[in-house]
């Protein structure tokens, strides 16, 4: 049997928090290892004969099965998916941990039936959905008549704040709901509103310092470059621009006055029904255009030849047929390839993240909303961006699931953009806001600036 591994000192650090205070979150940074620090905190706290529950993604329970057979070997950990009989069974066991999906908070209400000691919430940036099914069911158990009130509630995220500062509003609301206790309230107070003719915006913070400050009394967040163990982490980019059919420059100028794309090449015109539509249509039309020549194809296929002929390569779209392209550019030059969807099973997941950390000339290729979270690439350091997410967040996220713990060399990233409006637009908008703006990217096509 492998010999149980230590913490290192500050990982201790975040366990000794979570253990001293009832409502806590652990908001260090990707691939620090928050995930052990939870299995310990749930093994040193006495369980008084109440199960601790465990609340995760449900494609990451594979994840974290493997996590407690490495730390706590001996632990009686349930673990509430397959069939509805087998979720059921899991939700009534006498395990001492109880594993569920959070679409488990609307779909058992035997989750509230039971007393449990303690509620651990991994990618807890998914309850920052304040209206979201899961977070209200999360909310009713603090209700007065709640059996779980007083249950200890750990909170585990390296990207607390995806979108704005109101990302952290259900996270502190949980954490103490009479100092928090209005959405609206609690924006306004932190942020700097923008009023637009379509809605009010949450703009930046209005003092960092004294946000960061109020945000320090129920988390801890340490950056991978905080940590000595980890400094030596870091990744550097590389934009290359690759030109947009003219045909498709003309197709998108025409479009700007009918929201109607036409192109030769397309069966039938791709008609937008809202701006935000046609920014989309036309992302995938500049990204992957509907001719013979498809530039990022090519240049793809020109960077696995010439550069990366024998390293793993960490392959990423935004959309799916996208992604399906550029697997069929690496299985043609006889690259082991394999793919992470959003329609994929947890065992078809990790059958592709094992072939990829075994074989050292895989290509891997997946979706950013299926590959930002819970997958462990440190055995490979080139990532290669075909198009990218529309938040930041989402891509430094993907991004960190090679650079994290384990990673002993710098980490490559690449990242192919089409020139000119919307693909580029978008690029520099994140990297100017740390978000990219459909309604900018639309403003700037209708008027016509960029094309």
């Amino acid at each position: 049997m492998a010999p149980i591994p230590q913490l290192s000192s500050y990982q201790q650090v975040a366990l000794d928090r979570l253990l001293n205070a009832q409502k806590y979150g652990v908001f260090d940074e990707m691939g620090v290892g928050k995930t052990p620090v939870a299995i310990q905190a749930m093994q040193k706290v006495n369980n008084q004969k109440h199960p601790f529950l465990l609340t995760v993604p449900a494609y990451l329970m594979g994840n974290w099965r493997n996590e407690f057979a490495k730390w706590v070997p001996g632990a009686k950990v349930a673990f509430a998916q397959g069939e509805r009989i087998d979720r059921d069974r899991a939700l009534e066991s006498n395990a001492d941990i109880v594993v569920v999906s959070y679409h488990a908070w609307h779909t058992h209400p035997q989750l509230f039936k039971r007393k449990w000691q303690a509620l651990t919430f991994d990618e807890a940036h998914r309850l920052r959905g304040r209206n979201s099914k899961w977070t209200k069911a999360v909310f009713a158990t603090q209700n007065v008549d709640s059996k779980n009130r007083d249950s200890l509630y750990w909170f585990l995220t390296g990207t607390p704040i995806v979108r704005d500062a109101g990302d952290v509003w259900p996270f502190l609301h949980l954490c103490d709901r009479q100092v928090f206790r209005g959405y609206w309230n609690f924006v306004e107070q932190q942020c700097q509103l923008i009023v637009t003719p379509w809605d009010r915006e949450i703009g930046p913070v209005r003092d960092e310092e004294e946000f960061s400050a109020m945000l320090g009394r129920y988390s801890i967040r340490r950056l991978q470059s905080e940590i000595p163990e980890l400094a030596s982490l870091e990744f550097v980019t590389k934009d290359i621009t690759v030109e947009m059919p003219k045909s498709v420059r003309e197709s998108l100028r025409k479009a700007r006055k009918e929201f109607l794309i036409e192109h030769p090449d397309l069966d039938e015109a791709i008609e937008a029904d809202g701006g935000g539509a046609l920014v989309q249509k036309a992302l995938q039309m500049a990204t992957l255009p509907p001719t013979a020549d498809k530039p990022k194809l090519r240049a793809f296929s020109d960077l696995l030849r010439e550069e990366l002929p024998a390293e793993r390569v960490f392959a990423v779209a935004w959309y799916r047929a996208s992604a399906k392209e550029i697997a069929n550019v690496a299985l043609k030059l006889k690259r082991p390839t394999v793919m992470i969807t959003g329609d994929q099973t947890v065992a078809q997941k990790q059958h592709a993240v094992d072939t990829y950390n075994k074989d050292p000339r895989t290509v891997l290729v997946g979706t950013v909303a299926a590959c930002k979270e819970g997958l462990n690439l440190q055995a490979g350091r080139q990532v290669v961006f075909m198009e990218e997410g529309d938040l930041w967040e989402d891509n430094r996220q993907v991004i960190g699931r090679c650079l994290r713990r384990g990673q002993d060399q710098k980490v490559q990233v690449r990242r192919f953009i089409t020139e000119g409006w919307p693909e580029s637009n978008k690029h520099r908008a994140m990297v100017r806001r740390g978000r990219s703006n459909a309604r900018a990217l639309l403003e700037e096509f209708i008027d016509g600036t960029s094309l």
